[in-house]
C-alpha cells in the first residue's frame, strides 16, 4: 500500500518524567498494546501548555483508530525487551479519534491533551509492569471473634421460586426487555468461574422411601469441582428454612439444561445475546461487625488469583458486550479498578440498615463512606441499598455532585411505587427481582437504539413497528434512559 506520513499533534502539560504517547488499531500504533505505543517529543521548552509530536508512517487511505496517553517509559527488563510503560491518564471517549489518510503528508492537530470534539473524558491507567501495594490498618471495638451463631433478622441470601442465577432466568429477564442482567460469580474448587448466589450449597442424599424425611448438608461452593456442581441436585441454603423445602429439591431434580445450577461463566458469556448487559457481582466472603462471615467461611481463595481467572475469563469471552462489575468487598473494587480499565465497576453497599447485620469493613458501613471510597479509587459509583436511598434521598444527589453513578438494590425495590420514587430522585440504575411479573416481552433499549440507527441507514425498515427509544425513556428524566436491573436483570441505563 501507498505510505502517507501523518505528523500527530497534541497540547499539554506533564509531570518530570512523563511522556505522551499515542496508541492505535494498526501496527504502526502498537495495536492498542501501551507497551508498543509511541511516544511524541516537546516541540519546545517553553509555555504552559506545551506542543508535541510524532510523524509516523500509515497506510494512505486505511481507516485508523486511536488514543493519546501520558505515563512512563522505563528501561526494558531484559536486554533487547519491550519498554516497560506505566499509564498514567488514558483518553476514553466513547469512540477513539479517527484518521483516514488520503496523501503523502498530513499534520492532524488534535488540539489539547484528553479533549476529543469538544468533550473533556480522561480516566485513570491500569496497572501493567508494576506492582502496587497497599496497607489497610484495621481497628475493632471488641475482639473479631465468633463465639456462637446468632440468628439474624434477615439473610441477604434469597429463596426464589424460579432459579435465579441460571442461564434460563438470565435469557427471561433479557427478554422482557432488560438491558443488562445481574449475577454473581465465584470459583469452583478446582477453580472454574461459576454462576451461582450463595457462598455454600445444600446437598440432599437419595432417599430409600419417599416417606423418609428430606436432609440437607450445607457445604461451601468452594469445596466443589464445576463437575461435581453439575452432577448435583440443589438447593439454595435459605431452603433450610423453607416450609417448602422439599418442593424446592422436587423441582430441581426436573430441571434442564439451561434450569441448571452452576452455570460456568464462560456458558452465559456465550449463551446470552451480546446486546445484554451484564452486570457481574463478584462474590467474596464478607465479615460482620460482631466478627461472623459469610457462610461460616473465615477463609478463602487468594484474591490477585481468584480475580485473574474471572477477569482473564471475561475479557476473553465478552466481546462487544456491555459490562459492569459490583462487588461488596471493597478491596476486590480496588484491585479489579487497578487489573484492567475496560470495565467500570460499582462498589455495593447496605449502609444503615435494619434488616441486615452491620458489616466491619467501615468503608461500607454508611453511604456516605462508600461514596467517599468510590470517589477516592476512580470507581464508576456506588450501589446503595435502596432502605438507606428511601430513608435518605439527598444521598443521591451527592452521589451525583461526586461525579458517581448510583444504582441501588434491596427487597423495598421490588415495590412499583418505590422504584417510581428512586427514579424521581435521580439514581441511574434499579436493581430488582422477576422484571417479568412487571414487563411484557419487549426489546432492550441497546436493541431499540440499534434499530433506530438502521432505520436512519436503511429507509426500508421505517415502516417497521417495533416500539422507539421514547417508548422506554419516562419524561420526567428529560430524556435520559435510566437502568432497571431484575435480581436477573437490569432495564435500560443511563449513559456512563
Amino acid at each position: 500500500m501507498t505510505p502517507s506520513q501523518v505528523t500527530f499533534e497534541i497540547r499539554g502539560t506533564l509531570l518530570p518524567g512523563e511522556v505522551f504517547a499515542i496508541c492505535g488499531s494498526c501496527d504502526a500504533l502498537g495495536n492498542w498494546s501501551p507497551q508498543n505505543a509511541v511516544a511524541l517529543l516537546p516541540e519546545n521548552e517553553t509555555g504552559e501548555s506545551m506542543l508535541w509530536k510524532a510523524t509516523i508512517v500509515l497506510s494512505r487511505g486505511v481507516s485508523v483508530q486511536y488514543r493519546y496517553f501520558k505515563g512512563y517509559f522505563l528501561e526494558p527488563k531484559t536486554i533487547g525487551g519491550p519498554c516497560q510503560v506505566i499509564v498514567h491518564k488514558w483518553e476514553t471517549h466513547l469512540q477513539p479519534r479517527s484518521i483516514t489518510p488520503l496523501e503523502n503528508e498530513i499534520i492532524i492537530d488534535d488540539g489539547q491533551f484528553g479533549i476529543h470534539n469538544g468533550v473533556e473524558t480522561l480516566d485513570s491507567g491500569w496497572l501493567t509492569c508494576q506492582t502496587e501495594i497497599r496497607l489497610r490498618l484495621h481497628y475493632s471495638e471488641k475482639p473479631p471473634v465468633s463465639i456462637t451463631k446468632k440468628k439474624f433478622k434477615k439473610s441477604r441470601f434469597r429463596l426464589a421460586k424460579v432459579q435465579e442465577n441460571t442461564i434460563a432466568s438470565l435469557r427471561n429477564a433479557a427478554s422482557h426487555g432488560a438491558a443488562f442482567v445481574e449475577f454473581d460469580v465465584h470459583l469452583s474448587k478446582d477453580f472454574v468461574p461459576v454462576v451461582y448466589h450463595d457462598l455454600t450449597c445444600c446437598l440432599t442424599m437419595k432417599k430409600k422411601f419417599d416417606a423418609d424425611p428430606v436432609e440437607l448438608f450445607e457445604i461451601p461452593v468452594k469445596e466443589l469441582t464445576f463437575d461435581q456442581l453439575q452432577l448435583l441436585k440443589l438447593a439454595h441454603v435459605t431452603a433450610l428454612k423453607s416450609k417448602d423445602r422439599k418442593e424446592s429439591v422436587v423441582e430441581e431434580e426436573n430441571s434442564f439444561s439451561e434450569n441448571q445450577p452452576f452455570p460456568s461463566l464462560k456458558m452465559v458469556l456465550e449463551s446470552l445475546p451480546e446486546d445484554v448487559g451484564f452486570n457481574i457481582e463478584i462474590k467474596w466472603i464478607c465479615q460482620q461487625r460482631d466478627g461472623i462471615w459469610d457462610g461460616n467461611l473465615s477463609t478463602y481463595f487468594d484474591m490477585n488469583l481468584f480475580l485473574d481467572i474471572i477477569l482473564k475469563t471475561v475479557l476473553e469471552n465478552s466481546g462487544k458486550r456491555r459490562i459492569v462489575f459490583s462487588s461488596f468487598d471493597a478491596d476486590i473494587c480496588t484491585m479489579v479498578r487497578q487489573k484492567q480499565n475496560k470495565y467500570p465497576i460499582l462498589f455495593l453497599t447496605q449502609g444503615k440498615s435494619d434488616i441486615y447485620p452491620e458489616l466491619m469493613d467501615l468503608r461500607s458501613r454508611t453511604t456516605p463512606i462508600a461514596m467517599s471510597f468510590a470517589q477516592f479509587e476512580n470507581l464508576l459509583g456506588i450501589n446503595a441499598h435502596t432502605e438507606d436511598l428511601l430513608r435518605n434521598p439527598s444521598y443521591i444527589q451527592e452521589a451525583k455532585a461526586k461525579g458517581l453513578v448510583i444504582f441501588c438494590w434491596g427487597d423495598d425495590t421490588n415495590d412499583p411505587d418505590n422504584r417510581r420514587k428512586l427514579k424521581e430522585f435521580g439514581v441511574n440504575g434499579l436493581i430488582y427481582d422477576r422484571i417479568y411479573d412487571w414487563m411484557p416481552e419487549q426489546p432492550n433499549i441497546f436493541q431499540v437504539e440499534q434499530l433506530e440507527r438502521l432505520k436512519q441507514e436503511l429507509p426500508e425498515l421505517k415502516s417497521c413497528l417495533c416500539p422507539t427509544v421514547s417508548r422506554f425513556i419516562p419524561s420526567s428524566l428529560c430524556g435520559e434512559p435510566d437502568i432497571h436491573v431484575d435480581a436477573n436483570g437490569i432495564d435500560n441505563v443511563e449513559n456512563a
